[in-house]
């Protein structure tokens, strides 16, 4: 055999980059669906394939929304309702002597409305129903039984005794329900230990201080336990009918009061909304979720030239425009219009972090957690490596330059604006058996303010 130059290709794992994760999420909402894991969302399905998956529900809705805005796949977790949504009449045009009545425990937000079509009583008279702005059901005959299940919604149509006259009518609004926070803590639980890559948690629907303040020590785990380290976006209630907005506003105030996290967005303002060809009255939360999916992590959701929201009609609730400078300087995340320009956008995507904080917007947040996230992958390849005593200084130099890779790389797609590691002289290796060093990165800046002095001028002089 001819002797000759060999070569041996060895992969070090430094080249491409393994990201994985980057702009995925978690949505936890409720849901009469029943399962131990997430189930995949993607940016394929149509209405009907999600709603076979998550059913109809405020979790169904939410992907929607997140899908529509931007995101290509999502991890729904659906958790049992904790209160049960609620059936209200809204309006009545009746003449005959029959109630018809509307019951159940509805499974998502909903306006129904219930038309006598044929005069009579019970299996002999006609009605149809309409749910949302959907189509006008198919004509059926008020069953004997008096009872008419609406498939798919949880709700029942009552016919009581008595004659039902053409074109009574009635219509029903139902709330959608809601999940309690302890459900929301076992389903982090559950979370914690699947191996899927993500960088938010979504919240689905209505929460207040208690299960924020929860939220804040469940993103220290998830940081400093779990080796996850994500942020948890949570929705604002709507303001009541009975509320002003300044009452409105002292409300988001005392909520917020002693809050403080890095790992947590809460988003205060509403849209008015279209959702698959109908008006929709949502927390901007879901939206955002297709935002964040859509940037780059070191990326501002406020780009202006990038991120007008699709699909916006009008911020809610009317006038909180006025209030949106204090509710940003609380740390929530609120929308806003700009003279002069169309459309509605993010007016900064913070977080709750302590006043003056590295990490008071979620571009800080996302693209130091990158940071985090993939210098563990390459810090692990490096655990029970053999150390040169003699030579320590270059040794430990090889190796943290092996593990800095990845922020290098971050610095070279400018993700960050540049990036240094030190460290430290005097490591007893032997005795403590653990190398320690310091990476220190400076973020993209991001424009938030532009000042420009315009005048005239005389060119003679």
């Amino acid at each position: 055999m001819l002797r000759d130059v060999k070569h041996t290709i060895t992969d070090f794992g430094i080249g491409a980059s393994t990201i994985k994760g980057e702009g995925v999420h978690i949505k936890i909402g409720v849901s009469r669906i029943v399962s131990d894991l997430p189930l995949t969302i993607t940016g394929t399905m149509d209405v009907e394939k999600i709603r076979g998956k998550l059913g109809d529900s405020p979790l169904a809705d939410s992907c929607m929304d997140s899908m529509n805005s931007g995101c290509s796949m999502i991890y729904a977790f659906p958790v049992p309702l904790g209160t049960a949504g609620t059936i209200k009449e809204k309006l009545k045009t009746v003449t005959g002597t029959g109630e018809i009545t509307l019951i159940g425990s509805p499974y998502n937000e909903h306006i129904i409305q219930i038309t006598i079509t044929a005069t009579g009583d019970k299996n002999v008279g006609a009605f149809k129903y309409v749910v949302d702005d959907g189509d006008l059901s198919e004509e059926e005959t008020i069953p004997i039984t008096g009872t008419y299940v609406i498939a798919e919604t949880g709700l029942t149509i009552n016919f009581g005794e008595g004659i039902f006259n053409k074109d009574d009518k009635v219509t029903y609004t139902c709330t959608a329900p809601k999940m309690n926070n302890q459900g929301i803590i076992e389903a982090l639980g559950k979370i914690k230990n699947l191996n899927i890559n993500f960088e938010f948690i979504h919240i689905v629907g209505a929460s207040e201080k208690a299960l924020w303040a929860a939220l804040a020590v469940e993103g220290e785990k998830f940081f400093d336990i779990y080796y996850k380290p994500c942020i948890f976006a949570c929705e604002v209630r709507a303001m009541n009918t009975e509320e002003t907005l300044d009452i409105y506003a002292q409300y988001l105030r005392i909520q917020k009061e002693g809050i403080i996290s890095r790992n947590l967005q809460v988003v205060s303002h509403r849209l008015r909304f279209m959702r698959n060809g109908k008006e929709v009255d949502i927390n901007a939360a879901s939206v955002i979720m297709g935002l964040h999916a859509r940037a780059k992590v070191q990326q501002s959701i406020g780009e202006v030239s990038e991120f007008d929201i699709k699909g916006a009609l009008e911020i809610l609730p009317s006038g909180i425009e006025d209030y949106t400078s204090e509710i940003d300087d609380l740390g929530y995340t609120a929308l806003r219009q700009y003279s002069g320009i169309e459309g509605i956008y993010v007016n900064n995507s913070k977080t709750f972090a302590k006043e003056g904080s590295d990490f008071a917007y979620t571009e800080r947040v996302r693209a130091m957690y990158k940071a985090v996230r993939e210098t563990r992958k390459t810090a692990l390849t490096k655990m029970h490596t053999q150390v040169d005593l003699s030579n320590q200084e270059a040794s430990l130099k090889a190796i943290v330059e092996f593990i800095n890779v990845p922020v290098e790389r971050m610095v070279d797609e400018k993700e960050l604006s540049s990036a240094r590691v030190e460290i430290p002289e005097d490591q007893d290796i032997l005795g403590t058996e653990k190398l320690y060093f310091k990476i220190r990165a400076v973020p993209i800046g991001i424009l938030r303010e532009i000042e420009i002095d315009a005048g005239f001028e005389n060119p003679a002089l």
